[in-house]
């Protein structure tokens, strides 16, 4: 369970980082150069906080079975998991992906997770099918995680 609220606090951290790095983007006050660096950042920072919150949701939907609780898994987490899942899943196998492949075979979303302009445009990161705002949806499933751990610790 600390190591699941590790990774949302990793997951927060990185998220509110964005909002920085949003605002310096957004001032006018950048040159060029500096627009990529935080650009490039921004998409970093992105991608570490998807793998972050996504490793803590897998040991939140694991945590009834592992932790042996009764508590249920709240909805809005079992609704993003796929997605959630997918996401991780392209970005810890970029190398895979920037190469087309999905498991080493041509897949027609594999080049989706280098696809960055709806993340810049909409505040959303996107995967073939799959979709997670970041604005939104992240903050969500970051409570419904940390309000899921809290209660499963208080009745141990």
């Amino acid at each position: 369970m600390l190591a699941a609220a590790r990774r949302l606090d990793v997951a927060e951290q990185l998220l509110s980082e964005l909002k920085e790095t949003e605002n310096r983007l957004t001032s006018g006050e950048l040159a060029l150069p500096e627009v990529r660096r935080q650009i490039f950042n921004l998409i970093g920072s992105v991608e570490m906080a998807i793998v972050s919150l996504g490793r803590a949701l897998a040991m939140v939907t694991d945590a009834p079975v592992g932790v042996r609780t009764s508590i249920a898994v709240p909805t809005s987490i079992v609704n993003a998991t796929d997605a959630v899942t997918a996401i991780r899943n392209a970005i810890e196998h970029i190398e895979d992906r920037a190469f087309g492949t999905v498991h080493g075979r041509p897949h027609a979303d594999a080049l989706d997770i280098f696809d960055h302009e709806t993340l810049l445009r909409t505040d959303s990161i996107v995967y073939g099918q799959h979709r997670l705002e970041l604005s939104i949806q992240a903050p969500a499933l970051l409570a419904d995680a940390r309000g899921f751990l809290k209660e499963v610790a208080h009745r141990a």
